[in-house]
């Protein structure tokens, strides 16, 4: 259930431009792997201000195991990500199909908006003593705090407008060139936190809602590209 070492997925990958305007996001590379550790994922990273809660660990504290980690994890994380943007879309489309199909869709994407409406309210209700981020991927976050490098922490991370919310351990690190190169104002005081435990189905909701951010993002420049244009 948790992840640490995959084969990257990117079959939610964000569909990409050939504008030559300086990217709005980039592949995300994870920060140099520890002695011993075999080479990291990476991960689709965007400009966005997130809202992350860092709480370090204790002195001496060590790693959680996979059910410690688990049985501490926070209900708000179980009920969040309800419904992705995607499903919003399968709903509305069948939701136009004549007959009982429809009519059920119709009620699914009713209810689905209601659920998803709630949790955002709660998750923005969670994440008001949080600090912002500057930058997220699916493998962690950057934040314009400084933090000792090599810090571990429970970090809670939240998005709520796509009514997401992630809970992980992630490790301070320098963030690597793809972090900096998407915050124009980048020092020596930014830290990037990579996750090093979260749950598979957390890591999802990040890259879906990511994806997501990504094509409203493309979809902004399209117009105002087509705009200049007429």
């Amino acid at each position: 259930m948790l992840f640490f070492k995959r084969k990257p997925d990117t079959t939610n990958a964000p569909e990409t431009s050939g504008e030559a305007a300086a990217p709005k996001a980039v592949l995300s590379a994870d920060a140099a792997p520890e002695a011993g550790e075999e080479p990291l994922e990476k991960f689709f990273s965007v400009r966005y201000s997130a809202r992350a809660v860092i709480t370090p660990f204790r002195e001496g504290e060590e790693i959680l195991q996979e059910a410690d980690f688990l049985r501490e994890i926070p209900e708000l994380f179980n009920i969040a990500s309800p419904c992705t943007p995607s499903d919003f879309v399968r709903f509305r489309r069948m939701s136009m199909v004549p007959g009982d199909t429809g009519r059920l869709a119709a009620f699914l994407l009713m209810q689905a908006e209601r659920i998803n409406g709630l949790t955002r309210y709660i998750i923005d209700e969670a994440s008001r003593d949080a600090i912002d981020t500057e930058t997220v991927s699916a493998g962690g976050f950057t934040v314009s705090d400084s933090f000792p490098r090599g810090t571990l922490a429970r970090v809670q991370l939240f998005l709520p407008e796509y009514g997401t919310a992630a809970y992980a351990i992630a490790r301070a690190e320098e963030p690597g060139d793809t972090e900096k190169s998407l915050i124009p104002a980048y020092g020596a005081q930014h830290t990037f936190f990579r996750f090093i435990i979260i749950r598979d189905q957390d890591r999802a909701a990040l890259q879906a809602a990511i994806a997501e951010i990504e094509r409203k993002s493309l979809r902004e420049r399209r117009a105002a590209s087509k705009k200049n244009q007429d």
